[in-house]
C-alpha cells in the first residue's frame, strides 16, 4: 500500500490533522501509518477533490470495486470509519461517509504449529543462542521483535515463580510466567539475551533468519508462537489466558493460533454421547 506520491490539495491539510489526532489519542507509529497510508490511497485513487464532498454511497462503490485481499479490506474499512467518525466528532464535516462500509468478514482459523516431533528436533539441534530463540517462540510465544529486545531487567523473581515483561505490538506491555532455568539465562546475560554486534539487541529479522535456518522447510517463528498458543490451549482449554499470553486484543485473534487436535474433538464429542 506504500505509495509516496504527493496526496490532492484538498486532502492535504485534512490528512494531516487526522495523523496528528491518532496520536494525541495515543496510537503507534506504526498504526498511524496504515492509517494514513489507507486515506491517502483513497485521495488518490477515488476522484473527489476533497474527503468532505465524498458520500457515504461512492466511498462504498469506490471500496467494493477494489481488489484487495481480505485484511487489506479490513484495515481501509477501519481506516475510513476512524478517519470520518473523527471528522465528524471534530466539526469537520456532517456526513459520514463511512457508514455504508460493511463489516468484512474474518477468515477462517488456520492456525500452523511446528510438529512437536520437529520442535523437539530443533531445540536438540540448534547451537545455545538459536536455542534460546526458539524456545522463547515455541514455549513463551514470543514474537520476533519481542524476542530481540529480552533484556535482564525484564525478569522478576516474584513470590509465584519468575516472570518476564515484554513490550509487545502497540507498545503494551504483559507479563508472562517463565522457567526458573530461563530466567536464570535471561540474568546471566547481564543485559539483552541477545546483543547486537553494534550495541543494543539484535535485529529481530536477524533472529528470525536465524531461528528459520534451523527449523524445516516452511517453519518460522511464528510457527513457533502457533505451537506456543496451541500447548497453552490444551492444558485448560481456556482461549482467554492464552490470549493474556500471547499478548492479543480479542480472543478472535488468538482463535487462529490455536490447532485443536482432532483426539480433543472425539474426546469430546464422546462426552456428550454419555451424558
Amino acid at each position: 500500500m506504500a505509495n509516496y506520491e504527493p496526496v490532492p490539495e484538498g486532502w492535504e491539510k485534512p490528512i494531516e490533522d487526522f495523523e496528528r489526532a491518532l496520536r494525541s489519542r495515543g496510537r503507534t507509529g506504526r498504526s498511524v501509518y496504515t492509517r494514513r497510508a489507507c486515506i491517502a490511497l483513497i485521495s488518490r485513487s477515488i476522484g473527489i477533490a476533497s474527503p468532505w464532498d465524498v458520500s457515504p454511497d461512492e466511498l462504498a462503490m469506490w471500496t467494493g470495486d477494489q481488489d484487495w485481499s481480505r485484511n487489506t479490506r479490513k484495515s481501509v474499512r477501519s481506516s475510513c470509519r476512524m478517519f470520518w467518525a473523527w471528522a465528524v466528532e471534530s466539526g469537520r464535516t456532517s456526513t459520514d461517509a463511512a457508514t455504508l462500509l460493511g463489516t468484512v468478514a474474518s477468515a477462517p482459523p488456520n492456525p500452523r504449529p511446528i510438529p512437536e516431533p520437529e520442535y523437539l528436533e530443533a531445540l536438540a539441534s540448534a547451537p545455545d543462542r538459536v536455542r534460546l530463540m526458539i524456545e522463547l517462540g515455541g514455549d513463551c510465544g514470543l514474537r520476533r521483535a519481542e524476542a530481540a529486545q529480552v533484556h535482564t531487567r525484564d525478569v522478576d523473581h516474584g513470590n509465584d515463580g519468575p516472570t518476564l515483561t515484554i513490550l509487545g505490538k502497540g507498545l503494551k506491555y504483559r507479563t508472562i510466567p517463565i522457567s526458573a532455568r530461563l530466567a536464570g539465562r535471561i540474568v546471566e546475560a547481564d543485559g539483552y539475551l541477545f546483543p547486537g554486534y553494534m550495541g543494543g539487541h539484535l535485529k529481530p529479522s536477524y533472529v528470525a533468519t536465524l531461528v528459520t535456518d534451523h527449523l524445516p522447510e516452511g517453519r518460522t517463528m511464528h510457527s513457533l508462537r502457533h505451537r506456543f498458543a496451541t500447548q497453552a490451549y490444551l492444558v485448560h482449554r481456556d482461549v482467554f489466558v492464552v490470549q493474556q499470553l500471547l499478548g492479543h486484543s480479542s480472543p478472535e485473534t488468538t482463535r487462529m493460533y490455536v490447532a485443536v487436535p482432532p483426539a480433543s474433538m472425539r474426546e469430546t464429542a464422546t462426552a456428550v454421547w454419555a451424558a
